[in-house]
Formats: structure tokens, C-alpha cells, sequence
């Protein structure tokens, strides 16, 4: 009774904190930046064809979201069934709210396996659920699901149990018991690739205690099987994105990561104690605030905050590590937990054993920061069985009332943000803006065909671009219009990325020339990045035709719409293997080989097409284009001249390979790369229909 009792307290403070029913709940929570581009993936999911193959973003190729995963196939399964296809601020804030759920269910369950009465795992449960990291984080949004924190703990316990009971247990409660342990190992491995990794790191050291302890190797074989569903499971989710790379080749341009980021974001001690930085006491608040002003290297690392309860048991935890004899007044899950608390801080602090781990097996865990959630837990755990065994010593009945009514709300002045209950501005701005967004996309919809291709100006590499307007601001045309193929979200360093990267950069008449031989029929400006250049560029594609011109109420996006087909439509061509990113001057655009090199057609011609591409080079050389073995084109190259490569593509086409008789070489310079031809893009990079 008091799990649901303990849930349904989160759940309430939650819902005043972030000012949730302030406005309608199809607002979501985080309408901005990384919210934007889950709510997108969390879209892609549930459509047909998966992350896979997304038709709405990338156009005129269509993407996918393979070079960019993570092992959260729980989340996005969650988030995609709590509502229905469209209703993306609907899913975003019950997700929100089913996070909550989750988070103290597990953890309240978790408190009870270490022996903590009801009424103490509940305060367990409010610590770990209310959190500052829940709603700092809600932007990153699959990061507020920590329950595998909880999980991993249970696991752990197992795995170090001192005496194994099960032995006792009737055959059908022993195999319940192996399902239930097989479902938390498969839950820790699919809410996220770092939570899986910290699982992992918590099950492992729990095996190698106990095998100390019990001078045994029992543990480290039960820790065994837990560590293979984990890195199994991941494994799976990763499949997808293994056969992909496989097929297309690495995409060295997406997560390109680097030993010293686990520096930039590792876990900082003093970010776990000192108070959060919207705390509800002015002078707390500004202590942290100071500290934030002057210290290195603050960023999502100051989501890291225990509060003063998880405070409480990170100092006591140390103690128990210290003092053999404290130990000794407690149960061994305890003691446990102390040493496991202090193995993930030795791993995760700055400079720590997590960054010899980036450095000597794989920098991609970079984060480290986000192991906090199980810190905490541990921290909460081990500050619960303290008191709780400090107030037994008494022997005064309402003692552990007392305390818990002060705990709770102690809890909540403590780490819920300031504001809670009251109006909050940013929710109703974020309902203008939603309105706002939604009343343009309905013009979009309104006077585009279902599939229509809409160009969306500047164009913004994805994903992490580091761009001055947002990263993902642009998704909220996907998320009002999915019926409409937006350029944003193509995959840098993949075909659907390398075409609109040089497209967006043609001067206008070109630029307009090739959307219309592409078959767009508008162009989206998101006036916050927009220049003199994008405005000539989109006034010159709405002078290809009869055209609209529209502007959203907030004044941030204007649409240029064209209505009929002045030009035959083609099939757009790009660069695939083998090329350099995308470059450009004030007057020209073009991409290098690294070598021989590849082509890419949107889709598979229907129809014979000819495309025209302008080819020059460091040095003499003849390229060739082949399409299935067959040669269909070749020319010969001189240095710095430029010669037009003219390929008739039959019927069927996808790929064209471009071969060159002679090997690529370093330009001499400072430049480490080494060239092999260059694509000068003075033609529209279109194959059009006819033999040429």
C-alpha cells in the first residue's frame, strides 16, 4: 500500500512542479532543442517502417536514424504506446509521468530487498523518484526513466546474496524468480546504452565483492549470466545499426567522440553535495550559482545533485568504507552499497578510472556524469538504513512518524525546484509557440499534397550541429506536418545530408532550378537563422511559379509554397562512399573523393535519366562511372580544368560507382587528407529524365 501511496506523492509533486496541467497536455513539457528530437525518433518509431527508414525528414532521400543509436527500445516502445500516432505532446508528458511511476515502484521495491520497513523504503522512494537530476533532465527525456538504477541494485543484491535460498524454493516460484531476474536484465539493457553500461559496472563489482568476501567464486558466476543478457540485449538493439554500417560503411561524421569529453563531463564530488542551483533557500541557491559562475567545465554535470538526504548517506557511505566497526551495526546489503558507491565514484569523477576506460577501450561512454541516478539510490538506501536503525535504538514507537513526515517534506523544500504550484511563464509561452507552429503547419498541409517536399532554409547538419538556432528546432515541422517530407534530420556524412549540404549553398537561380527539378514544392525559413543570401534563394524557387507567401504568427517562420510543375521532375543525386564533407566559397560549392567513390539516387529510376557532374583534380586522370559492372560514362580530367562527366542511368539505378585509373595522393599542404577528384556543383546535382 504505501508503494502506491509513495508513487502517487511523486506523482502529484511532479505535476505542481513542472506545472504540467497549467496548460492543455498535448503542450509538451520540453518544446525545444533535444525534446524536439526525441519526440521525432519517438514519431519514427511507431510509423511503419521504424527508425530505419524515416520518409519525412531527409527529403528528398528519406533517412534514418541508424549512425545515431542508443539501446532504448523500452523508452520508445513506452513513449509510443501511452498515445496515439500525431499526438507527439500527449506521448512526451505521459511518458514524463510514467517515468515517475516507474522510477519509485522499482526503487521502493529495491528498498525492501535491502531490508528497510515499508514506511522507509516510501522515503527511499520520494528521494530517489524526486530527484533534481528528474527534472533537470526532462530535455534529455529517456534519461528521467532511472528505474534500471533500482533494477541494477536488485540484481546486485542477488548476485551477492551470501546464501542462495532459491536452492529451497519449489521448482515453479525458482523459475518465476530466474524470469523476473531474466525481464530486469532485459529492462536495465533497453532504457539506455549508459544505463546498461553503469548496470553492468554495478553487477560486476557486486560479483567481485562478494567472491572477496566469501573468498568464493560463486558470485562471480552468478554475476555472470546478468552481465550476458545486458550485453546481449544491447547487442540486439544494436543489430540494426551493425548490418546498416555493414552495407553503407562507417559514418565517420556522426558521434565522433574523444577520451578527453569524458574530462569535460565526468562526475564532479562536489556537484553531488552542494545544493541544486534553483534551490528553494536564496543563500543555498547561491552558493551552488557561484560556484557554477566559476568553476570549469559546468554543464550536464550540475544535473548531478543528491540533495540533503542522498548527502546524509554519500557521507555515511564513506564512513562505512572507513570505519570497519560502523559497518559491523548494519546488514551486509549495506555494506555492500558503500562500496559500491565508492567504485562508481572512483569511475565516473573527472580523471578518474572511466576515463583510462575512454582512453584504452572506447571513448563512446563519455557521460559520465549520468551515473548519478545510482549514486544516489545507494546514497538513499544506505541514508535510510541509518536512521533507521539509529531511531530502533530508541525504542520510542512514533519515532519513525516523525521522521518520515519530516523526510517527505523535507525532501520535497529540498530538491523539488522553486515554483512549484505557482503560474509558470514558460509553459504558456511554450503553449503560444505551440499554436503558433501548429497554425502554420495546418497552412503547409492545407495547400500541399500529402509527400509534398518542402526545403527547410538554413539547412542544419544533424545530428549535433551545434547550430546558433537549435539543433532540432527545425523537428516542429515534422511534429505539426508528418505528412509533409521535410529536409531537416538527414543524416550528415550519408547521402541525404551530402545533397542538401551542397544544395542549400547553390546561389539562388541554381538552388531554385534544382528544388523544382527535384520536385519540391516549398521552401520553409526559419527566420532566426535566415540572411540575405536564404532570402534571395527562397524568393528565387517561389519565381519558378505560382507561388504563396506566408508567415507564422510569432514572425519565425516564413513559407514560400509553389504550386505546378514547370520543370520534368528528376531524381536527385549525391554523393555516398568515398567523399569528404561538403565545402564552399561566396561563389562555389563543391566535395572531394578520398578515392574511388560513389552516387546515390533518392530512388531507383523509373525512367532513363541523364545527370551531368563537373569534375577537376589535383592531377591528370581518367574517371569512370559504372552502373551494375557496366561502364555508362567516363572523361578525362586535368588538373585545375574542369570536365563535365555525362552519364546516362538506365532504368533501376540506385548507386554509381566513379572509379579513376589513377590512386589518390595528399595535396602537398598542411591538409592530411588525401584527394582524389572534386565534384565542382555548377549543374543541378539531378539525374533528369532522358538519354542524354
Amino acid at each position: 500500500m504505501l508503494a502506491f501511496a509513495a508513487c502517487a506523492y511523486c506523482l502529484l509533486v511532479f505535476w505542481q512542479a513542472t506545472a504540467m496541467g497549467q496548460v492543455p497536455i498535448s503542450v509538451p513539457l520540453t518544446y525545444e532543442g533535444d525534446g524536439l528530437q526525441y519526440s521525432f525518433i519517438i514519431e519514427a518509431f511507431s510509423s511503419h517502417d521504424g527508425v530505419g527508414r524515416i520518409i519525412n525528414a531527409g527529403a528528398p532521400f528519406g533517412t534514418q536514424n541508424l549512425d545515431f543509436p542508443n539501446a532504448d527500445f523500452s523508452n520508445l516502445l513506452l513513449a509510443s504506446l501511452v498515445a496515439g500516432d500525431g499526438h507527439f505532446g500527449e506521448r512526451l508528458n505521459l511518458y514524463l509521468l510514467l517515468s515517475v511511476a516507474l522510477t519509485s515502484f522499482a526503487s521502493f521495491f529495491t528498498a525492501r530487498r535491502f531490508g528497510l520497513r515499508p514506511l522507509w523504503a516510501a522515503i527511499v522512494a520520494v528521494a530517489f523518484t524526486l530527484l533534481p537530476f528528474h527534472f533537470l533532465r526532462i530535455p534529455h527525456l529517456f534519461y528521467t526513466n532511472y528505474s534500471a538504477a533500482a533494477v541494477a541494485v536488485w540484481i546486485a543484491l542477488q548476485v551477492a546474496a551470501p546464501s542462495n535460498d532459491d536452492d529451497e524454493a519449489p521448482l515453479w516460484k525458482r523459475r518465476l524468480r530466474l524470469a523476473g531476474f531474466a525481464l530486469g536484465c532485459a529492462w536495465c539493457a533497453s532504457t539506455g546504452v549508459y544505463y546498461a553500461f553503469f548496470s553492468c559496472i554495478v553487477i560486476a563489482s557486486a560479483g567481485l565483492l562478494a567472491a572477496v568476501r566469501d573468498s568464493a567464486l560463486a558470485p562471480v558466476r552468478r554475476a555472470a549470466l546478468p552481465l550476458l543478457i545486458i550485453v546481449g540485449t544491447v547487442g540486439l538493439q544494436l543489430l540494426p545499426t551493425l548490418v546498416f554500417v555493414q552495407e553503407q560503411g562507417i559514418n565517420e561524421r556522426v558521434a565522433k567522440r574523444s577520451f578527453q569529453e569524458s574530462e569535460v563531463y565526468g562526475l564532479r564530488v562536489t556537484q553531488l553535495v552542494l545544493p541544486s542551483a534553483n534551490h528553494r533557500l536564496g543563500r543555498l541557491a547561491n552558493i551552488r550559482n557561484r560556484y557554477d559562475q566559476q568553476a570549469p567545465n559546468v554543464n550536464e554535470n550540475s544535473t548531478a545533485t543528491l540533495g540533503v538526504f542522498g548527502a546524509f548517506g554519500f557521507a555515511a557511505a564513506i564512513l562505512l568504507v572507513l570505519a570497519p566497526r560502523l559497518r559491523d551495526r548494519l546488514r551486509w546489503p549495506y555494506e555492500l552499497s558503500a562500496a559500491l558507491l565508492l567504485i562508481l565514484l572512483l569511475f565516473a569523477t573527472i580523471g578518474g578510472f572511466g576515463t583510462l576506460f575512454a582512453l584504452l577501450v572506447t571513448p563512446q561512454m563519455r557521460a559520465l556524469n549520468r551515473i548519478s541516478p545510482f549514486i544516489a539510490l545507494l546514497a538513499a538506501l544506505i541514508a535510510a538504513g541509518v536512521l533507521q536503525t539509529i531511531i530502533d535504538r530508541f525504542r520510542f514507537a512514533m519515532a519513525h512518524s516523525i521522521v518520515a513526515v519530516i523526510a517527505l517534506i523535507g525532501i520535497v523544500y529540498d530538491q523539488v525546484p522553486v515554483g512549484m504550484g505557482e503560474p509558470n511563464p514558460r509553459r504558456q509561452a511554450d503553449k503560444v509557440r505551440f499554436d503558433d507552429d501548429r497554425a502554420f503547419a495546418r497552412i503547409v498541409t492545407a495547400n500541399l499534397a500529402d509527400g509534398a517536399a518542402v526545403m527547410q532554409l538554413p539547412y542544419i547538419d544533424y545530428p549535433e550541429a551545434g547550430s546558433s538556432i537549435g539543433d532540432y528546432t527545425q523537428f516542429r515541422n515534422h511534429l505539426h506536418a508528418p505528412s509533409i517530407r521535410w529536409t531537416h534530420g538527414a543524416m550528415k556524412g550519408r547521402p541525404e545530408g551530402n545533397w542538401l549540404a551542397m544544395v542549400s549553398a547553390l546561389p539562388p537561380q541554381l538552388f531554385a532550378q534544382t528544388l523544382r527539378a527535384a520536385g519540391f514544392s516549398g521552401v520553409v525559413v526559419d527566420e532566426r537563422g535566415g540572411n540575405e543570401f536564404i532570402s534571395s534563394q527562397a524568393q528565387a524557387f517561389a519565381a519558378t511559379g505560382p507561388s504563396r507567401k506566408f508567415t507564422s504568427k510569432d514572425k519565425s517562420q516564413t513559407g514560400y509554397l509553389v504550386s505546378g510543375v514547370p520543370s520534368p521532375i528528376g531524381v536527385a543525386i549525391s554523393p555516398a562512399r568515398g567523399w569528404y564533407a561538403p565545402e564552399r566559397s561566396a561563389d562555389a560549392v563543391w566535395i572531394w573523393s578520398s578515392g574511388d567513390a560513389s552516387l546515390q539516387l533518392s530512388e531507383a529510376t523509373r525512367a532513363p535519366c541523364t545527370a551531368r557532374i563537373t569534375l577537376t583534380s589535383l592531377r591528370p586522370q581518367r574517371v569512370s562511372a559504372k552502373v551494375d559492372g557496366r561502364l555508362v560514362g567516363f572523361v578525362e580530367v586535368t588538373s585545375n580544368t574542369n570536365a563535365v562527366l555525362t552519364m546516362p542511368i538506365p532504368v533501376g539505378t540506385r548507386t554509381v560507382l566513379l572509379g579513376s585509373d589513377t590512386p589518390a595522393a595528399s595535396a602537398g599542404t598542411d591538409d592530411p587528407r588525401v584527394f582524389g577528384f572534386q565534384w565542382k556543383v555548377v549543374d543541378a546535382p539531378v539525374c533528369v529524365p532522358g538519354a542524354g
